[in-house]
């Protein structure tokens, strides 16, 4: 697993450092917050919750591309003191649909959850978590505030394969930054 990591993080940084694109800048960093809706069985398990990710972008092309994202999720449950939080780490591939003001695009994501639970008992905690693979789809839009600002909304489902897959619906809105 390590040595899969190490790749992924060199193959990453050799596209970034050797893809070239004409014009302004091509990267960019933002965040979004949102609510988490859990779905399926995970969803018979837990209640609505709260997320936040760190967003990094570069463009390959005027509308493709690629970048990663990393975040932080929780959500509790009618049972006192038991708890779920995903921490994900993921690789993106977006395409924005050539259009004037709002621009609607599409993606996907893939890469690692480390998805855990907590459980608060007669003032113990215990916690478990573990390195699950995810996919995550996701359309949105996103509108430019001035040349180097945009906010943005999206629509993001989480799959995240596990012994007992967790699904997620995430409604998500934030600004990105044009460096």
């Amino acid at each position: 697993m390590k040595y899969f990591i190490t790749i992924l993080a060199l193959v990453t940084v050799l596209t970034f450092t050797s893809v070239a694109q004409d014009g302004p800048n091509p990267m960019r960093i933002g965040g979004e917050v949102g609510l988490q809706l859990p779905v399926g069985d995970f969803g018979n398990a837990a209640n609505a919750g709260f997320g936040i990710s760190g967003i990094f972008q570069y463009y390959l092309q005027p509308q493709l591309i690629i970048g990663g994202t990393i975040g932080y999720q929780s959500w509790g449950t009618d049972a006192d003191g038991f708890s779920f939080s995903n921490i994900p780490i993921m690789a993106l591939l977006n395409y924005q649909f050539n259009t004037e003001g709002l621009i609607p695009f599409v993606g996907a994501e893939l890469g690692f959850n480390s998805f855990g639970a907590t459980v608060k008992f007669f003032g113990e905690t215990m916690s478990n978590s573990n390195l699950e693979f995810g996919l995550n789809i996701l359309g949105g839009i996103e509108q430019r505030i001035n040349e180097k600002l945009s906010w943005r909304a999206n629509a993001k489902y989480n799959i995240i394969f596990s012994d007992g897959s967790a699904s997620y619906l995430g409604v998500n809105a934030g600004v990105m930054y044009n460096l």
